[in-house]
């Protein structure tokens, strides 16, 4: 029989924990205040925390103007409306990448090809956080970009109480999905950062955006989880690491802040998981520390320098290792001699198991460690060869470009290929040349972007420079194989001098 102290005065019972004996010997811990009353800090409005956040989140809005060029992109847009126009089915999606302009416009790719030549084209609407009194801010590389990765022509902020801003673009890491703006002007209102290294699950946090082209929201909820990765949202070779929460996150939140209940920022929401592309509770949002240190990287070269360390990789299992009981690392699928690991000595089949001290457990591990060095700094990797323990120290080279040499730009003008490869990559997905940059003035800019992977052309696969000089045909058209964030199609263009 439970027995409840029912006769101590109300005023004791208030501030005391009382032990209440169940049958036998077990016991439980019961607080007998009521929950306005369990703690000392009472919060009728969070109005007073939310204020700076409110006047250093902004509408950012990216235009573009159409190209000449634009007409011989029909065949293309119907490959990107098949990966990316699901009628909203999507499982996980940024969520700018059908966002409404506000005036009936599209985000999706045909925007761009709307319209006379020379019309300023809207990709959509956004948001961005100030982060420093001289103008910077922080947004998503999505919301400053068109559908298919080109950065907009113009990029406009509109900030409560102060008015219209013509944005320069320092620079934007489409691995994080962040972009770094800088608005001319002073004593901008901006906000502190917090420690994202700090979050708990259950921390009260803010999202506050500019939703569906309404003007600026803030909405409530709670850390749901931290260290999301490996989402597929971001792309392939993409850095994911993502704070989940449940505070309504809508299109147009993209690049927004996100803010504990101290009201300084911890991450920039990115994008949401829904398969009607409205808000359920489920939204993700960059870590400010992730984001501070891109932002870093942006104001002082104006790109991300990343380590590569040459290898293709895999998750451990009991049986690769051999040890039942648990020796946690990397597997080797392949090391390139001409590559740093492969230089230093490691080769198929060993077990990486940490970086200059530090274990790594699986491949997403091994991926954010070694890009947070930068190129030609020295690590120390300890691995396991055949049941014995050994180290060796590699010199990384560029994650971008990495130390294969990217493709001529005499061979498609305008357009720069990386083959394949890296840290995480295996089968068919290690095959082929990636797009990693194609310059605006390129003959073939409306044809290809960024991200993309050309697997063949004319039915030859590619996998070079030489093999790509081989393929095309200079006075016939070409049919290549893409392939575009998992999916396969044709693209036909004609090489042009």
């Amino acid at each position: 029989m439970v027995r409840f102290l029912s006769r101590v005065p109300f005023a004791l019972a208030a501030f005391v924990w009382t032990l209440v004996p169940l049958a036998g010997s077990v016991v439980f811990d019961v607080d007998s205040r009521p929950v306005h009353e369990a703690e000392t800090h009472r919060f009728t409005s969070y109005a007073d925390i939310l204020e700076p956040a409110r006047s250093a989140v902004g509408l950012v809005r990216a235009e573009s103007v159409r190209r000449s060029g634009a007409s011989d992109s029909d065949l293309f847009d119907e490959l990107f409306r098949r990966f990316h126009d699901n009628g909203g089915e999507d499982d996980g999606e940024t969520d700018s990448d059908r966002q409404d302009d506000g005036n009936g416009g599209s985000g999706s790719p045909q925007s761009e090809n709307d319209g006379e030549r020379g019309r300023p084209i809207p990709h959509g609407i956004g948001s961005g956080v100030l982060i420093s009194a001289d103008g910077l801010m922080l947004t998503n590389n999505h919301v400053i970009s068109s559908s298919r990765g080109r950065l907009a022509d113009t990029v406009r902020v509109t900030l409560n109480g102060l008015g219209d801003f013509e944005a320069e673009v320092l620079g934007r890491d489409r691995r994080t999905d962040i972009a770094l703006l800088k608005l001319e002007g002073e004593d901008f209102p901006h906000l502190r950062m917090a420690d994202s290294d700090l979050l708990r699950i259950g921390d009260i946090v803010f999202a506050v955006g500019n939703p569906l082209g309404l003007g600026q929201t803030s909405t409530m909820g709670i850390v749901s989880a931290t260290g999301r990765t490996d989402l597929g949202l971001l792309g392939a070779g993409s850095f994911e690491d993502f704070i989940q929460t449940d505070a309504a996150i809508n299109r147009g939140n993209s690049g927004g802040a996100l803010v504990d209940a101290a009201g300084r920022l911890i991450g920039i929401n990115t994008a949401i998981f829904s398969r009607s592309g409205g808000n359920i509770g489920i939204g993700f949002a960059v870590p400010v520390n992730m984001a501070r240190q891109i932002a870093f990287e942006l104001l002082d070269h104006g790109e991300v320098r990343r380590g590569f360390l040459g290898v293709s990789i895999r998750n451990v299992d009991p049986v690769m290792r051999g040890d039942p009981a648990g020796v946690s690392g990397v597997y080797v699928e392949r090391a390139d001699p001409d590559l740093p690991a492969g230089e230093a000595g490691i080769r198929r089949g060993d077990i990486i198991l940490a970086i200059d001290g530090h274990p790594v457990a699986d491949v997403n591990q091994l991926r954010f460690r070694i890009a947070g060095y930068r190129p030609s700094a020295r690590v120390d990797v300890r691995y396991l060869r055949d049941g014995e323990e050994e180290s060796v120290t590699v010199e990384l080279s560029s994650l971008d470009p990495p130390l294969s040499a990217a493709v001529s730009p005499q061979t498609l003008p305008g357009i720069e290929l990386l083959p394949v490869g890296g840290e995480g990559t295996d089968g068919d997905d290690a095959a082929g040349l990636r797009v990693v940059r194609v310059e605006r003035d390129s003959p073939y800019a409306a044809l290809l972007d960024e991200g993309a992977v050309i697997l063949e052309i004319n039915d030859r696969k590619v996998s070079s420079q030489a093999e790509v000089a081989a393929a095309l045909r200079p006075r016939a058209s070409n049919t290549l194989r893409v392939r575009v964030n998992g999916d396969t199609g044709y693209v036909t263009l004609q090489p042009r001098r």
